[in-house]
């Protein structure tokens, strides 16, 4: 689940974080103060303003723009132009040519340099193939690879259920539509050792048919992966639906120890494995979070590894439970990503918070929690639209394509019908 950080236009980047720091308050107050400034026409001090906050998030695509556009108004091309181009060096596209804002620049090189790194940033990069088709419209959030039974588990936010598509691309319900009250599927993680599907669920308004406390509700579901049946089941109900949060995505390690994020809370949760007293425990809550999302481990499995929409890639030491975040590596930002799993050394993150929404290969150090490198796998692919998720089958890469979210108001209504989803998987080596 995601909302897109870069849209063109003045605007203002919200951190949403329940607790907030100095830093937090600092940063809003300033956007605040630079959009009131260019209502005001002020754009000096706009620009000023901006520029403050880029020495608080340094690379921060939103941001960027938003100084870059004070700064063209204010006159200062120089500014302007190399914060353009240092936006357009990240791989990223931007609709500078139909922003009125830069009308001044029209012509000066440094622009024109910035409109041609934005043009070849809209190429293609990458190359997938499309492993299964659904035929049921849905919004689908999750994919996870069995690679015993070679099938694919899907899971669906609004129709609250789980399907599998074998080898033969045949389609089967491996949960049916709200059995054992499953709420609206995210995330999903395979334990081989234990034979389990772990899923992460939540009562959010694209889900469907929900009753009154299923709203103010999330948890972790346990199933067998044999025949779907639930194994156990971890609920936190709220009061009311204002104050419960939205477990999206989690991760089952090598010892059992499961752990999932909260994309509203600022929280990790853990869960010691499947009982029937099994429960959702605060594992770790933290002002550095905004909104969390997938979550993997080092290739020791004494890292967590949390994606964060608003502030990059946490890597948690599991021990001490240090935090150590990473927002720009390799010349690019790692703001919006969604999907992260790993395969050996290398992170596989889904940014979906960017434009082109895209596919990172992210290269870990020794340790495990440090980044060598990020490379760009898959970037403008017609066969992956708006892709959220994603699983490793083999040397593949594989993704929800189509997730859909864009065609749903944030009261869970349809902004138009959806379409069937598809898993697009690209290669690794």
């Amino acid at each position: 689940m995601r909302h897109l950080l870069v849209v063109f236009g003045l605007a203002l980047f919200v951190s949403a974080a329940a607790q907030a720091e100095p830093t937090t308050d600092r940063l809003r107050t300033l956007q605040q103060q630079g959009l009131d400034a260019y209502k005001a026409g002020d754009f000096a001090g706009c620009a000023k303003a901006f520029a403050e906050t880029l020495t608080m998030r340094p690379h921060h695509p939103r941001l960027l723009y938003n100084f870059a556009a004070c700064s063209a108004k204010a006159g200062n091309t120089k500014n302007a132009v190399d914060a353009l181009n240092e936006y357009a060096g990240m791989g990223l596209i931007a609709g500078v040519e139909k922003d009125e804002d830069f009308a001044s620049l029209k012509g000066n090189p440094g622009f024109t340099s910035a409109l041609n790194k934005f043009r070849a940033n809209g190429t293609q990069i990458g190359r997938s193939t499309i492993a299964a088709r659904l035929t049921e419209p849905m919004l689908a959030e999750g994919v996870a690879y069995d690679a015993v039974g070679r099938r694919f588990f899907v899971s669906s936010v609004d129709e609250r259920k789980i399907a599998q598509v074998d080898a033969s691309g045949r389609i089967t319900d491996f949960v049916p539509p709200h059995r054992d009250g499953l709420l609206g599927a995210f995330g999903m993680s395979i334990d081989a050792k234990r034979d389990l599907l772990w899923v992460s669920m939540s009562g959010v308004a694209q889900a469907r048919g929900l009753t009154e406390q299923e709203h103010h509700s999330m948890g972790v579901i346990a199933l067998s992966i044999a025949d779907g049946k639930r194994v156990a089941r971890a609920d936190i109900i709220t009061p009311d639906e204002n104050t419960v949060g939205v477990i999206g995505d989690l991760v089952a390690a090598p010892d059992g120890e499961v752990f999932a994020t909260d994309s509203i809370l600022p929280k990790i949760y853990s869960i010691s494995g499947p009982s029937t007293e099994m429960r959702l425990d605060d594992w770790l809550q933290s002002n550095r979070f905004r909104s969390l999302q997938g979550v993997t481990f080092s290739p020791d499995g004494k890292t967590l590894v949390a994606a964060d929409y608003g502030m990059g890639l946490h890597f948690i030491d599991r021990k001490t439970k240090a935090i150590h975040t990473i927002d720009f590596a390799g010349g690019t930002t790692l703001l919006g990503i969604d999907g992260l799993t790993r395969s050996g050394s290398t992170l596989l993150a889904v940014q979906n918070g960017v434009a082109p929404q895209r596919v990172l290969a992210i290269s870990l150090d020794a340790s495990g929690s440090n980044i060598v490198a990020v490379k760009v796998i898959s970037a403008n692919d017609p066969n992956i639209p708006e892709p959220s998720l994603g699983t490793i089958k083999g040397d593949e890469f594989c993704v929800v394509a189509n997730a859909q979210w864009s065609r749903f108001n944030d009261d869970g209504t349809r902004k138009a019908d959806l379409d069937p989803p598809h898993i697009a998987c690209i290669k690794l080596h």
